[in-house]
């Protein structure tokens, strides 16, 4: 299993299957949610293109900040044909959703865990019309659920962070790319 993470990793999910190993009959996962507090417009295109461009999608929560998470999520799924519907999990809970793909994952798959990368917190809504944080980083969940999954990790599996761009293998060295890749 290879996972590629950071900030704006959603772009580089059509890119994961070619460089990542998912053409070989492996699958491309992809995590991710909208932020609250933003343009809702986009919520519904970004559903119909992960579910376009991904073999199995996890609609989670983001940074929901003064929003109902469920309702962020629902706008995501309004954009989501019927025909691409049985490969899309709902889980708000964003480390459960995280846990869910890794653990789900077969060898060969790659799963992109988009939108939060370096940030070390989630911003949620209090009952108050106001947010609050707790402490969060994909990095520490997605390592977690790694670890559950696949105690040995294995020589040469990737993974990638998408903020500096380098492909690092299990021992962290850096992975060489082949000529022409």
């Amino acid at each position: 299993r290879g996972v590629l993470r950071g900030p704006d990793s959603s772009h580089l999910a059509a890119d994961a299957g070619s460089t990542h190993g998912v053409d070989a009959g492996g699958r491309l996962w992809v995590v991710f949610g909208c932020g609250g507090d933003r343009d809702a417009t986009k919520r519904p295109r970004m559903g119909a293109a992960a579910s376009e461009l991904a073999d199995r999608v996890v609609v989670t929560s983001d940074n929901p900040r003064r929003e109902r998470p469920g309702a962020i999520i629902d706008q995501v799924l309004a954009g989501i044909t019927a025909s691409h519907r049985g490969k899309v999990e709902v889980q708000a809970d964003r480390a459960r959703a995280i846990a869910y793909a890794i653990e789900h994952a077969a060898p060969g798959d790659v799963v992109v865990i988009a939108g939060k990368g370096h940030e070390t917190e989630q911003i949620l809504p209090d009952d108050k019309g106001g947010t609050y944080s707790v402490h969060f980083d994909d990095r520490e969940v997605a390592a977690e659920a790694l670890a559950r999954v696949r105690p040995e990790p294995e020589a040469g599996a990737p993974i990638v962070h998408a903020r500096r761009g380098s492909a690092r293998d299990s021992s962290g060295r850096k992975r060489r790319e082949e000529p022409g890749a």
